[in-house]
């Protein structure tokens, strides 16, 4: 069956006799893997359109969940990153966080737009890349359903005495559920690491304004070093947790400390 979708390609991987696996994640059926003969030797419409950072109108066809690329119209091209290598390392790290965290075969429309929007607003920004980096990472924690809770406590509801944030259980907690939940954790073994930090309201408020607004509200954000840092160092053990998303490997790349 023949079909078109517009998608943007995330990965390329060559294969033998001239062939290329590309990870793209399209509009209409997510992310998808698709083969492709088209080379990159011939500047044409098409041979453009299969680039990695590539947004391209594709015809395919499709044999079950089997997809093979039939020709390509490029519509925009995110290829004049590259020009900068510090734009280009936190592209590189969100194409391939974004393809780790998603489903092959399922639409995600939120994320789908947001990627793009991130690419359009990286390609304009002058500076302070991670600051949209971070956003972007946020964001897809609440289109992927799994947003830490920051108003009450994510044990008991309660919005008294909130103190400490918590990666598995997903949010704040209580000063009471702290002490507990930490009891309990050390009682089961007593060499378990502990993934509760010291609840941080300026960097907690700075989540909620990313949560709430859409990206395009962070075009002219930068946010400090130091709360760029203590961002990473608890976003990074709760994206593993709830996407279940290790290091990667453009991440030594991105993040300079």
């Amino acid at each position: 069956m023949y079909t078109e979708t517009d998608g943007l390609v995330i990965k390329k991987v060559g294969l033998a006799n001239g062939k290329n696996m590309l990870t793209v994640l399209t509009r209409k059926f997510g992310k998808i893997s698709a083969a492709s003969n088209i080379t990159e030797k011939n500047r044409t419409k098409s041979s453009m359109a299969v680039r990695p950072f590539s947004y391209s109108r594709f015809e395919m066809y499709r044999n079950t969940d089997n997809y093979n690329i039939v020709s390509g119209e490029l519509l925009k091209s995110y290829y004049k990153i590259g020009e900068d290598i510090d734009k280009y390392v936190q592209a590189a790290y969100v194409l391939e966080y974004t393809e780790k965290i998603l489903t092959e075969g399922t639409p995600s429309a939120q994320i789908y737009s947001l990627v793009l929007e991130y690419l359009e607003m990286l390609a304009a920004r002058k500076a302070s890349y991670s600051t949209l980096t971070i956003a972007y990472q946020l964001k897809t924690l609440k289109y992927m359903g799994v947003a830490p809770l920051l108003t009450q406590c994510a044990n008991c509801g309660t919005a008294e005495n909130l103190s400490a944030f918590s990666i598995e259980d997903g949010g704040l907690l209580c000063s009471d559920c702290q002490r507990q939940i930490a009891a309990e954790a050390l009682q089961k073994n007593k060499d378990a690491e502990i993934l509760i930090y010291s609840a941080n309201f300026d960097i907690i408020k700075v989540v909620m304004f990313i949560l709430k607004n859409p990206l395009k509200a962070l075009e002219t954000v930068t946010l400090k070093p130091e709360i760029e840092m203590q961002l990473r160092n608890v976003m990074k053990p709760y994206i593993k947790h709830h996407l279940d998303v290790g290091k990667l490997k453009t991440e030594s790349f991105c993040w300079i400390d």
